[in-house]
């Protein structure tokens, strides 16, 4: 029993560093914030541009919606700890208004991997809006795997409705998140870019 506890203690020790380190590789580009927010636009434009193409209906949905998030991010799940970062931007299509926002997550359990991959909110109404920009939002508990999409390895979207007034499509290189749930993922405003 000694052996196992101190195995455990002895990966988790050794695990910290490495997800600590692999966090901090989805940054935002750019020595001023003209630049930062620049960079995170083309992120956000290039985001859309992939949704559109894999899933074509998605493109009325966020024109018609009240507005949209786009967020990239990075985690990174070694041993037994996990962890990730990233950015994104909200933009209100009522007013045109763009609100800059982090992610950050972090956990715990067994794997290996790195996962780089896209989110899309899609706001429906000013309520789940609002809360999302002003509060941030917070969601916990992780469900997902990759499928291939018919065995080219092609990025593909599910959607999933984690909060009423909104969808999140998520997708990446390599596969399918089939439950699209953002574990353990904290969103806020980045103070930086909003000034």
């Amino acid at each position: 029993m000694r052996t196992t506890n101190m195995f455990y203690w002895l990966a988790l020790g050794c695990s910290l560093p490495v997800v600590l380190i692999a966090a901090g590789c989805a940054s935002i580009k750019g020595e001023t914030v003209v630049e930062k927010r620049d960079y995170v636009i083309n992120v956000r434009d290039e985001t859309l541009e992939k949704l559109y193409e894999l899933k074509p209906d998605t493109k009325a949905k966020v024109t018609a919606a009240e507005a949209y998030g786009v967020f990239s991010n990075m985690g990174t799940k070694i041993l037994l700890l996990s962890s990730g970062n990233g950015f994104g931007v909200v933009t209100n299509n009522r007013t045109g208004n763009t609100t800059f926002m982090d992610m950050r997550e972090f956990g715990v359990g067994i794997g290996m991997g790195v996962k780089d991959f896209r989110q899309v909110f899609i706001f429906f109404n000013k309520d789940a809006l609002n809360k999302f920009v002003t509060e941030g939002w917070q969601y916990g508990g992780e469900g997902d795997a990759a499928a291939q999409h018919e065995g080219e390895g092609a990025s593909t979207t599910a959607a999933h409705d984690l909060h009423e007034g909104m969808d999140i499509y998520q997708f990446n290189e390599s596969g399918l998140a089939l439950s699209a749930t953002i574990s353990g993922t904290k969103y806020s405003r980045n103070d930086e870019l909003n000034k």
